[in-house]
């Protein structure tokens, strides 16, 4: 699957090449598009398991990276971070011909991105996602950033990459607590943009969450063109791609108040989706039918997790700093149906009873 995405900013075109089996090709794919300077970033868990491997295929098309580990975690997400990098990028003899690969999850792609958008103005950027949450979501569609201690994703910019290189074989290393982390985004995507794929995940999900057959990657498949026919339509998040925020809202608050350690990215959009469709269903957006069934598919992945103890007040004051505030009201993405968002303030008396309900019922 080659998806191709256009450029509506001074960055040029770029395209998602996905293909079990296709790590191997990746170096002489990445010759095509850039010289010989490359630096690859990467954590240490990935380090372990994959760089060896890419390596091998970039010096196979003659191609001699540099090197920059960092330690894994969101926590890591951040300006001290990045300055880290930018040091040992100029310490390397990184420059503005230069191109970044990002090997890893979603912290390592924006981490990086932000980097490389950063430094001496701007480096071509290549992702190399190795997380579900990074193939389908986190390497599409431009954004980059670094948390701030207050509200995540708040230091950011729109900045593409050269290309997006997904191996869904690579997903076979994955965890399964990174890989449930990242089905929330694939559900996600299908509760906001695509009734077929919501009714394939409901009668798979057993098949998917045991990862068999070539289910992986249809799923990686599918939700990246997806998102992709999102970013086409509304590259710099004006309102449709606001719609890919589903589960957010909430979810980002959670990691936020839990200083991004307490809970995992997947699962706080998990918690996020499921307060979503409460408050769907409070307002009479849906009906119980519908309520049951998404709430049911979501506790399949959430399983024996619990909601963190959290103050309501705190909880709505972070989500006031989200990016979907506007006059200072807070927006949340809802649902009229699968495949029919909607965006709408919530005043936060019907905030707290959803979370009321969601708590009493988990």
């Amino acid at each position: 699957m080659n998806i191709k995405i256009p450029s509506n900013t001074r960055d040029n075109n770029y395209s998602i090449r996905i293909k079990s089996g296709l790590l191997p090709e990746f170096g002489q794919i990445i010759k095509k598009l850039v010289n010989d300077n490359i630096v690859i970033l990467t954590n240490r868990t990935v380090y372990k398991l994959w760089y060896n491997k890419l390596n091998r295929s970039l010096k196979s098309a003659g191609i001699k990276p540099k090197l920059i580990v960092i330690p894994d975690g969101e926590r890591y997400k951040n300006n001290t971070t990045c300055q880290k990098i930018i040091s040992r990028m100029l310490e390397l003899g990184v420059n503005r011909h230069s191109a970044l690969v990002a090997l890893g999850g979603g912290v390592i792609g924006d981490l990086g991105g932000f980097a490389a958008s950063t430094f001496m103005r701007g480096i071509r950027l290549i992702h190399v996602p190795t997380t579900l949450i990074a193939q389908v979501d986190s390497s599409i569609g431009g954004k980059v950033a670094i948390d701030h201690s207050m509200a995540k994703n708040m230091i950011g910019a729109f900045y593409n990459p050269k290309i997006v290189l997904s191996d869904p074989a690579i997903l076979e290393t994955l965890p399964k607590k990174e890989y449930i982390n990242g089905l929330f985004e694939v559900i996600k995507i299908s509760m906001v943009k695509n009734d077929k794929l919501y009714d394939y995940i409901s009668d798979s999900i057993d098949k998917i969450i045991n990862r068999e057959g070539k289910a992986v990657e249809f799923l990686v498949i599918e939700s990246a063109r997806l998102k992709a026919e999102i970013i086409k339509k509304d590259p710099f998040e004006k309102n449709l791609r606001m719609i890919l925020n589903f589960g957010h809202t909430f979810g980002h608050a959670l990691e936020a108040l839990g200083h991004y350690k307490n809970i995992s990215h997947g699962m706080a959009v998990g918690w996020g989706m499921i307060l979503a469709i409460q408050l769907s269903y409070q307002l009479r957006f849906i009906n119980t039918i519908k309520h049951d069934s998404t709430t049911s598919l979501l506790k399949k992945l959430i399983g024996k997790s619990k909601l963190p103890k959290i103050d309501p007040e705190k909880v709505w004051t972070t989500m006031t700093l989200d990016k979907k505030v506007k006059n200072k009201k807070v927006r949340f993405v809802l649902l009229k149906d699968i495949s029919k968002p909607i965006i709408k303030e919530v005043r936060k008396d019907n905030f707290k009873m959803a979370l009321q309900n969601i708590v009493a019922h988990f």
